[in-house]
């Protein structure tokens, strides 16, 4: 009995000291995304910009794709830089652009194909 006792309280002691070391790489590892899709949002905007440069789109169009991104880096920075979960439509039989999990469902949010699936127990 003593010695379970004895692994239970070095397993908690091993669990304190482990998780503050992890919670770190974790921040640095956030700033990193952070950094990362900020690049990609001053990216979209330079699309933008020179598509409307060629006239492939109208100014305002340009400025509607700027803010879109805008919205997305803040949506994503809300959520810790992980994928939000609902994407396009597919919403039961109507195979348009409706409520159900559609191809975000599938790989838990817009822009996160390679996000690892839960199943449906899990959610």
């Amino acid at each position: 009995m003593k010695k379970w006792l004895a692994l239970g309280l070095v397993v908690v002691a091993l669990a304190l000291v482990a998780v503050p070391v992890l919670a770190k790489d974790n921040e640095s590892q956030l700033a990193e995304l952070e950094e990362l899709y900020n690049q990609l949002t001053t990216i979209k905007k330079q699309i933008a910009d020179v598509r409307v440069e060629m006239g492939q789109i109208t100014a305002e169009q340009g400025t509607a794709m700027k803010e879109r991104a805008d919205e997305h880096y803040n949506l994503m920075k809300e959520n810790n830089f992980q994928c939000p979960g609902y994407g396009l439509g597919g919403g039961g039989r109507h195979r348009g652009q409706g409520r159900g999990p559609g191809n975000g469902g599938r790989f838990n949010g817009m822009g996160c194909p390679f996000a690892p699936t839960t199943s449906s127990t899990q959610q």
